[in-house]
């Protein structure tokens, strides 16, 4: 239940952070990226460390701080992008096709490389995101 919770409250966050992102890209321009990206990187600093104590030293040893490193360059891009198709029409074709091909794209790398499972409900889930997303840019 747990994760529900948190689930919802990441939704709820990302979609008004995105609402918020399109006022201020309206009246910032790109510039608004820097300043989410440094809040986003403040907000982070403080909190993880405190949820989520570590040890620095163990964590850059792992090798899974390369995809750490590499998933933000590829999150920073993909924020990038959004900015760019928000300056370009309407917050509301990016704002549904961002979450919803990047839901996918997250299913389907977990099933082929991490072995996760693909369910009956899950494939249909999939399939009502992508027809739903067809209707809706059509």
């Amino acid at each position: 239940m747990t994760n529900i919770i948190f689930s919802v409250l990441a939704g709820l966050g990302f979609g008004v952070g995105m609402f918020m992102r399109k006022i201020s890209v309206g009246k910032l321009g790109m510039n608004a990226y820097i300043f989410e990206a440094l809040f986003a990187l403040i907000i982070s600093l403080i909190f993880i460390p405190i949820f989520f104590p570590f040890d620095l030293r163990q964590t850059l040893k792992n090798s899974g701080i390369l995809y750490a490193i590499f998933g933000g360059i590829l999150t920073g891009l993909g924020i990038i992008s959004f900015f760019k198709a928000s300056l370009s029409g309407s917050i509301i074709i990016p704002s549904l096709i961002a979450p919803i091909l990047g839901a996918i794209v997250v299913v389907l790398l977990a099933v082929i490389f991490l072995k996760d499972s693909l369910t009956l409900v899950k494939i249909c889930g999939l399939f009502v995101s992508v027809f739903g997303l067809y209707l809706f840019v059509k």
